[in-house]
C-alpha cells in the first residue's frame, strides 16, 4: 500500500513565534513532518490520518493574536530515495581520490572508492569526510598503529600495518 501525504502551506503572523507554536500543536495532533518557510511552515499528514476535526483542536489557530491562513493538496508519490540517487555526482579528492557510486564511469584515478548511495554517511560530500580523505592521502600510513570505524558491526577495530 502507497503512502499518501497531504502537504499544508501555513502562512503565520507574527511568523517566528506562531510558527514554533503551530508546529508543536500540529504534532500533537498527528503530523509528521515541518518545513519551516519564511512565511511560516509546510506541515505534512498521511492522508489516512487526516480529518477535518484535526483542525479545530489547534488553538492557534482561533488565537487573535495571530493572523494565519494555509492552503492544503494531495503529494505526488516519489522515490525521494531514487531522486537522491539520481543527483549523486561522485567528487574527486585532490585529484587523485574519487568517491563515485556504482552506476558512475570509473575515474582514472589512484583510489577509487565506490558506495551504494542510499542517503548514508560517506558519499564524501560532507566537508568533514572530503578533509578526512585529504588528511589520509596526505600522511604515511605504513608501520602505524591506528584505529579504523567498522560500521557493519559497530566497533572500533584496531589495525596495526
Amino acid at each position: 500500500m502507497e503512502l499518501v501525504y497531504l502537504e499544508f502551506d501555513f502562512k503565520v503572523t507574527p511568523t517566528e513565534i506562531g510558527r514554533d507554536i503551530l508546529i508543536a500543536e500540529l504534532g500533537y495532533a498527528g503530523f509528521e513532518s515541518f518545513v519551516e518557510t519564511d512565511e511560516g511552515v509546510t506541515a505534512y499528514i498521511q492522508e489516512k490520518d487526516w480529518r477535518e476535526e484535526l483542525l479545530n483542536d489547534i488553538d492557534i489557530l482561533t488565537n487573535p493574536e495571530f493572523k494565519i491562513s494555509f492552503t492544503q493538496k494531495q503529494i505526488e508519490q516519489v522515490n525521494w530515495n531514487e531522486e537522491w540517487e539520481k543527483n549523486f555526482e561522485p567528487i574527486l579528492v585532490d585529484g587523485i581520490c574519487s568517491v563515485r557510486a556504482p552506476f558512475h564511469p570509473k575515474p582514472e584515478v589512484e583510489f577509487d572508492i565506490v558506495i551504494e548511495p542510499k542517503m548514508s554517511f560517506g558519499t564524501g560530500h560532507h566537508e568533514t569526510t572530503h578533509m578526512m580523505i585529504q588528511f589520509i592521502l596526505k600522511n604515511e600510513w605504513t608501520g602505524k598503529k591506528y584505529w579504523i570505524w567498522d560500521a557493519e558491526p559497530l566497533f572500533w577495530r584496531f589495525w596495526l600495518k
